[in-house]
């Protein structure tokens, strides 16, 4: 993903096994079509891997230090290409750290018996009767 006009992913390493028949889609990958992934995407350093007796793997690293890996074992080329480019479109970073602080839950406090939320319900606070009306 660009983040003001930057490309977050800078390198991208592509971890295959030369023999094995769970490699056999990131190796027709890497014939057919990682050559016109790499004229799409001159920003992008990527690494060729041969690991014997391993799974296949995409490894990223992005420019904020982070990495992230996604296992491709038994996927078909157009499967391995799929990954890649959802490699470069992450941001590179956990999504989960832009939190709405409204969509944590609220603490609890105990006051005696009573519990009271640091946050008021939304939906009003319940009271005996409550719903004795609308059984009526």
């Amino acid at each position: 993903m660009a983040r003001h006009g930057v490309w977050q992913l800078s390198k991208l390493t592509v971890t295959y096994c030369e023999f094995s028949g769970s490699s056999r889609g990131t190796r027709d990958f890497l014939q057919n079509m990682l050559q016109l992934f790499r004229e799409q995407n001159p920003q992008l350093a990527i690494e060729e891997r041969t690991h014997p007796g391993h799974h296949p793997w995409l490894n990223a690293e992005y420019r904020s230090g982070n990495m992230r890996s996604v296992g491709v074992k038994n996927q078909p080329a157009g499967e391995v290409l799929r990954f890649a480019v959802f490699l470069r479109s992450a941001a590179g970073r956990r999504t989960s750290e832009r939190v709405n602080p409204r969509q944590v839950l609220p603490v609890v406090k105990r006051d005696g018996l009573v519990r009271v939320r640091a946050s008021p319900s939304v939906q009003g606070q319940w009271r005996p009767g409550l719903f004795a009306a609308a059984e009526k």
